[in-house]
């Protein structure tokens, strides 16, 4: 599944869609136009970053940010000196649609075990009860920061180190 979202979520931001996604794409492509006339530029990956030649950047993703049930998209925009995540919301629960000061090498989705996982290893902020994803926001070779929506606020949660 994960690789079906990854593929469509490129193919959408490309603007070429698989006839079978058709309806799937019209969802999201109304916010997608949004984001450009806002001046997002959606970063395009880099042919290698020296010492993770195998690394794979995201910058769409697809999720459960908010509430289980309720799935949500996420873009990284590049603005020039700034970078920022945009949420589209799937539903009713929400945080903030915009994550400043993004680190901005990559995002992903990531759940309960690597939340925890990395609140074990490095400590930082108590995570509450982990009941969706987090967005990753990851500055490759440095650190990354966990965005956690809980109570309609963002939380900055412990990434890796």
């Amino acid at each position: 599944m994960y690789c079906f979202k990854r593929i469509f979520l490129t193919l959408l931001i490309s603007g070429m869609f698989l006839p079978q996604l058709a309806t799937a794409s019209q969802l999201f492509q109304p916010f997608i136009e949004k984001l450009k006339k806002e001046g997002c530029i959606i970063p395009t990956p880099p042919k290698a970053v020296a010492g993770f030649p195998s690394y794979t950047y995201t910058y769409t993703i697809s999720g459960e940010f908010a509430h289980v049930g309720q799935e949500d998209l996420a873009v990284l925009c590049d603005m020039g000196n700034k970078r920022y995540i945009r949420i589209k919301w799937g539903g009713e629960f929400r945080c903030n649609s915009t994550i400043e000061a993004s680190l901005g090498d990559s995002i992903e989705a990531v759940g309960k075990p690597y939340i925890l996982i990395h609140y074990e290893s490095y400590g930082g902020e108590v995570p509450p009860e982990i009941r969706h994803k987090g967005i990753n926001d990851i500055f490759l070779g440095k650190a990354s920061v966990v965005h956690y929506c809980h109570k309609s606020k963002w939380l900055e949660l412990t990434g890796a180190d």
